[in-house]
């Protein structure tokens, strides 16, 4: 998805810090609510729980590279 929206606003004229605002938010891992909502609603909470780990180990790596990526494209 930050990859499509980085090709998006290459196109469309909103402002840059909007722009990298959104990028951002998108890029970012999920939140932990998952897991609790999961856990609420008798769901596989353990499963979620992973996943919002996963999320958050891999965001350390991609968040900067999209960053850099949309500072390329987008200025």
């Amino acid at each position: 998805m930050p990859a499509i929206l980085i090709l998006m606003f290459a196109w469309i004229p909103v402002d840059r810090t909007i722009r990298m605002v959104i990028i951002t938010a998108t890029a970012a891992p999920v939140g932990a609510n998952a897991a609790v909502y999961a856990q609420l609603y008798d769901a596989d909470y353990t499963y979620a729980c992973s996943i919002v780990t996963q999320s958050t180990l891999l965001s350390i790596v991609t968040l900067p590279l999209i960053l850099a990526l949309a500072e390329a494209v987008i200025t």
